[in-house]
C-alpha cells in the first residue's frame, strides 16, 4: 500500500469534502486594465506586468514577463491586487485555466485585468495542491462550461468562486503534491535536455551551412523558383471553403515543425480553382512574412493555398527542398531583422524583398549530403514519434492521466 493510499484510508475513511472555492480562500482579485489606468511600455519603464500569456507554470520569473510599466502604474496595480508569496494566479479570460504560483512577494511586477489572484486559506488548502486542482481536466472542463463570451471566453470571479474543489486534510494534499512534483520535475529535466540538444543542433547546422557560404553560389530566392504570396477567399463565400485542398495560415506552423500536414481549414475544389495562380504544389517552401511570427519556414506535404501572410517558393527542378528549409530556418533572425526595417509598426517582408533574399546554393550532391545530416539530427530532437520531443509528450500524457486520477476523490456525504 502506498503512503498516499494509507493516508486517505486513515484520514478520509468517509470520503473527501468538496467545497465551493469561495469558501476556502481568503481573497480573490484581479489587476487593472492598462488602457483605462496607465500606459504600458512607456519610455524608462522598468517594472513588469503579467498578462494571461505569461501564465502556464508553477512560478512567474522576471524573464517570463514582456510588458513594462512605470512606477506610478505599478503603484496603481499593487493597490488593486496586493500580491504576496503563496498566491495562485489563474487566467480567467482567453485561455482559461492557466496558472502560476507567486513564489516571492512581488517588488517590481504585478498582474493585468483578467488574471485572477487567489489567496488560499492556508489552514485548508496548500497553494501547490490548489494549482494541481485548477489544472485538472475536471475543473477546467467545468470552468469552460460556464464561461461566457463568443470568440474570447471569460469566467467571472463570482462564478469561479462557485466551482467545487476537493479539500482533503493538508497531509493528504502535501503527499499528492510530492508525488505530482516528481512527474513535473522529470518533465523539466527532459525539457532542459531538449533545449541543450536544440543548441547543439543550431551550432551543428551553423557549421555545416557556413561551409556552403565558401563553396556555393549566392542566389536570390527569386532565382530558385516562382515566388507566390497567398490569398484568402472571403469568409462568407461558402463555395470557396470545403475539404479538398489545404489552406495554410501562420497559426498552422509551429516552431520546430518541418512539414505542415494538417492545417485547420481547407478549400473546396471550386475555391482552389478560383485561386489557381496561388496553388502551391507539395514540396515547396512556405515562409511566414508578417508580424512577430515572421520567418517560420516549413515544407508543405500536400498541395495547398496559403493566406497573404505567407510567401512561398515553388522550387525549380534540381534543388533539394530540405536543404532550402534548413538554410532559411537558420536565417530566421536575419529575416526578422529585415522585416523589422520595413516601414510601419508591423514587421513585414513583401514579395519583392523576399525574392531578393540570398542563400548559398552548392551543387545538388552537396545539398543532399547536408540535408541528410540535418534531417537525421533534427529528427532526434523534434520528431513527435521518437526522440526527446516524443518522450516529453508521452510524459505529459502520463502526468495528466495520473494527476486527474489522484485528484478524483470519493465525495463525503453531507
Amino acid at each position: 500500500m502506498s503512503k498516499l493510499t494509507a493516508l486517505i484510508r486513515e484520514m478520509c475513511p468517509n470520503g473527501v469534502e468538496y467545497r465551493p472555492l469561495g469558501e476556502v480562500i481568503e481573497r480573490l482579485r484581479t489587476g487593472l486594465n492598462p488602457r483605462k489606468n496607465f500606459v504600458l511600455n512607456s519610455p524608462g519603464a522598468t517594472n513588469f506586468y503579467v498578462t494571461v500569456r505569461e501564465l502556464g507554470g508553477f512560478r512567474i520569473e522576471t524573464s517570463d514577463k514582456t510588458d513594462r510599466v512605470d512606477n506610478e502604474g505599478l503603484r496603481l496595480i499593487q493597490n488593486r491586487s496586493g500580491l504576496k508569496a503563496g498566491d495562485v494566479l489563474f487566467s480567467g479570460t482567453g485561455t482559461i485555466g492557466r496558472t502560476a504560483l507567486v513564489s516571492n512577494d512581488p517588488t517590481n511586477w504585478n498582474i493585468k485585468e483578467g488574471v485572477y489572484a487567489i489567496t488560499p486559506c492556508h489552514n485548508l488548502l496548500d497553494s501547490r495542491f490548489l494549482i494541481y486542482v485548477l489544472n485538472s481536466s475536471g475543473f477546467k472542463d467545468t470552468a469552460l462550461s460556464i464561461a461566457a463570451g463568443g470568440t474570447v471566453k471569460s469566467i467571472s470571479m463570482k462564478n469561479l468562486q462557485l466551482l467545487l474543489v476537493p479539500v482533503p486534510p493538508l497531509e493528504v494534499q502535501q503527499e499528492i503534491v510530492r508525488v505530482l512534483d516528481a512527474f513535473t520535475d522529470l518533465e523539466q529535466i527532459l525539457v532542459t535536455e531538449l533545449e541543450l540538444r536544440k543548441e547543439q543542433y543550431d551550432f551543428y547546422r551553423g557549421q555545416l551551412l557556413s561551409e556552403t557560404n565558401e563553396s556555393g553560389d549566392q542566389v536570390p530566392l527569386g532565382d530558385l523558383g516562382r515566388i507566390v504570396t497567398g490569398r484568402t477567399p472571403k469568409s462568407n463565400d461558402t463555395r470557396a471553403w470545403g475539404y479538398d485542398v489545404d489552406f495554410v495560415t501562420p497559426s498552422d506552423i509551429r516552431d520546430g515543425m518541418k512539414e505542415v500536414t494538417a492545417p485547420k481549414r481547407q478549400l473546396s475544389q471550386a475555391g482552389s480553382e478560383a485561386l489557381a495562380r496561388s496553388l502551391i504544389p507539395a514540396g515547396s517552401i512556405l515562409v511566414t512574412c508578417i508580424g512577430a511570427d515572421m520567418g517560420k519556414t516549413v515544407i508543405n506535404a500536400n498541395d495547398c493555398v496559403t493566406n497573404q501572410q505567407i510567401n512561398s517558393v515553388i522550387l525549380n527542378p534540381g534543388i533539394n527542398p530540405d536543404y532550402v528549409f534548413h538554410f532559411l530556418t537558420a536565417m530566421r533572425p536575419q529575416l526578422l531583422a529585415l522585416g523589422s526595417r520595413s516601414s510601419g509598426t508591423m514587421p513585414i517582408l513583401n514579395k519583392t524583398n523576399f525574392s531578393r533574399i540570398q542563400i548559398s546554393l552548392p551543387s545538388l550532391d552537396e545539398q543532399n549530403r547536408i540535408a541528410r545530416k540535418l534531417n537525421k539530427f533534427e529528427s532526434l530532437i523534434f520528431n513527435s514519434n521518437s526522440g526527446i520531443a516524443a518522450e516529453i509528450n508521452l510524459r505529459r500524457k502520463q502526468y495528466a492521466f495520473y494527476r486527474d486520477e489522484l485528484l478524483r476523490f470519493t465525495a463525503k456525504e453531507a
